[in-house]
């Protein structure tokens, strides 16, 4: 069987409060929401910040089903 072919990608968030960085390595294919699972965002952001932030890619807003390259 082929090995699934993964990418590095680092889901970051900053606010006047709080500012990181998580890398990670998922497999190509992985949508945006899909890295911020990964990233297990719902356990770093309280869930007001949550539900008002926006996300992107490259500071591009984004809907978080794209597929990250």
């Amino acid at each position: 069987s082929m090995a699934v072919e993964r990418i590095a990608v680092e889901v970051a968030w900053a606010s006047a409060e709080h500012q990181w960085v998580v890398a990670l390595e998922v497999p190509t294919g992985t949508t945006l929401r899909g890295a911020l699972e990964r990233a297990r965002i719902e356990d770093r952001l309280p869930a007001e910040a949550l539900a008002a932030a926006s996300f992107g890619i490259f500071g591009v807003v984004q809907p978080p089903e794209t597929m990250l390259a």
